[in-house]
């Protein structure tokens, strides 16, 4: 094994990392999203932002890695700042002189596949690398070399902005404006990371701006933007490149968009155009929501009063009942798809999220409607009806009253119907098991609130409501009037929010 030996600014480039104040500072979205899509890009089971100490490697953000730092002396990101300008590329570590006997490459499971882009910053200091990592040899392809360059990029202007806030704060004198040119480079998303699908630097179709990553899920990666004709804020989604060359995945999203911009409704998040940028990757734009989701109120609230929680489900049946008028089942309704924000008239308002396993209902018109999820189990288990579960008839309206009924049962007694300590046994209970009686759980609960709850979760659908205008009628006695949207989030809550794909 060769042992790395020590940049030849190695004093200026520790007091230059000291400087900006990261290290062993808690997670960020702003790195943590990186790491996610270098990880998604490059189809890898480890990605790391990793920043070289004096005598460890320290990770900044880190996907499929359990540790936090490992020793210098052993890391291959220490050879890669010795080349500021060159990423280091490992096919195999076992063939490579470097690290074929590197404790790294010995260990179970192995490094045998690296690649590190140095992460430098202008006056030519490296302080440290974005690296991916896989168990089992295999190449890189330019496309993906070019979009780590390119994430590397994004992590060297947080590290730059970093440290010129720090060099600001420590000043005794007139701050001096922070650079523009340096806080545009961090707000502008790297659009042109697909570099096998190119997007445009600045902008899609000529009219929205774009901005920050607001987040990564299984099939997409959302970012903010700003639409130049109206100067209102939005969201954009766009496909994973994992997703993105699945045709079928591809007709989906397209089918879905499409279905959902016919859903015109206060209580849904709104879609506002869709789009193709020309190569078979489609992009659908959303409006930007500020708030939080109902799972994280209820992590703070816990239980919420009776008009506030009749409140929510009557907002939320108000949502549904136009996404089942489009000839939609939502088919995955929980207070994580559920959020809480306020319109123009500081009005509470809930808007339903997150359409990745819609379906068309049954008899739905084909040509109208999108049948959007595929095969298997589609949901969350603790919000799936018995007939989702056993796969034994085809899933209708009455399969989103079962979760709408769970929703309420939550917010009414600050703990779920179903639980169990996995999958199997959650689905067990959902198809076998009686949730504990609500005025049990909280006395609050008047008896005849609870008789409603109970017909949304009975195991035969016959017998639950067979609409959500059913549901809201029944609801409507418990409500407080006027209704005066009670939900106000706090500034420590309030967030972006945007439907992201599975």
């Amino acid at each position: 094994m060769l042992y790395p030996s020590q940049p030849t600014n190695e004093r200026q480039r520790l007091q230059a990392l000291q400087s900006c104040g990261i290290l062993d500072t808690e997670p960020e979205p702003a790195f943590d999203d990186i790491a996610q899509l270098a990880a998604h890009l490059c189809n890898v089971p480890i990605a790391i932002v990793a920043l070289t100490d004096t005598y460890r490697q320290w990770f900044k953000a880190k996907v499929g890695m359990a540790i936090t730092e490992g020793p210098r002396e052993l890391s291959f990101c220490a050879h890669t700042i010795l080349e500021p300008d060159q990423p280091t590329v490992v096919p195999d570590a076992l063939n490579d002189p470097r690290f074929f006997d590197n404790p790294w490459t010995l260990a179970e499971p192995p490094v045998r596949f690296y690649v590190g882009v140095p992460l430098t910053m202008d006056d030519g200091l490296v302080f440290g690398t974005l690296c991916i990592v896989d168990h089992v040899p295999r190449e890189i392809t330019p496309a993906q070399l070019g979009s780590l360059r390119l994430l590397a990029r994004q992590v060297t202007n947080e590290l730059k902005l970093r440290r010129q806030i720090r060099q600001i704060q420590s000043t005794t004198t007139v701050p001096p404006a922070i650079d523009p040119a340096l806080l545009a480079a961090r707000s502008t998303v790297f659009s042109d990371v697909f570099t096998d699908v190119p997007l445009p630097v600045d902008t899609v179709a000529g009219r929205y701006r774009m901005g920050n990553i607001l987040g990564v899920g299984g099939m997409g990666v959302v970012v903010s933007a700003t639409d130049m004709q109206t100067e209102r804020s939005v969201a954009i989604k766009f496909l994973l490149p994992n997703a993105r060359f699945d045709q079928g995945m591809i007709e989906r999203f397209a089918q879905e968009a499409r279905a959902l911009m016919r859903v015109r409704s206060r209580h849904v998040s709104e879609i506002l155009d869709v789009g193709n940028l020309g190569n078979g990757a489609p992009y659908i734009v959303m409006e930007r929501l500020v708030g939080e989701d109902l799972d994280a109120y209820l992590d703070s609230r816990r239980v919420l009063p009776v008009h506030e929680a009749i409140d929510y489900a009557l907002q939320a049946c108000a949502g549904v009942q136009q996404i089942h008028a489009a000839g939609l089942l939502h088919q995955d309704l929980k207070p994580s798809n559920l959020f809480l924000t306020r319109n123009d008239d500081d009005v509470g308002v809930v808007k339903v999220l997150d359409f990745g396993v819609a379906r068309a209902l049954p008899g739905s018109e084909p040509a109208d409607s999108a049948q959007i999820a595929s095969e298997g189990l589609t949901g969350s288990p603790q919000y799936m009806s018995p007939e989702q579960i056993l796969r034994t008839t085809e899933p209708d309206v009455r399969s989103d009253i079962w979760a709408l009924g769970v929703v309420l049962y939550e917010m009414l007694a600050g703990l779920r119907p179903f639980e169990g300590e996995s999958v199997e046994s959650i689905c067990e209970n959902v198809i076998l098991s009686r949730p504990k009686r609500l005025s049990v759980v909280n006395p609050q609960v008047p008896s005849e609130l609870e008789q409603v709850v109970a017909r949304c979760l009975k195991k035969d659908r016959d017998k639950r409501f067979t609409s959500t205008q059913d549901l809201a009628h029944a609801l409507t006695p418990f409500a407080a009037a006027p209704r005066l949207g009670r939900y106000a989030p706090s500034a420590r809550t309030q967030i972006d929010r945007h439907p992201q794909g599975r």
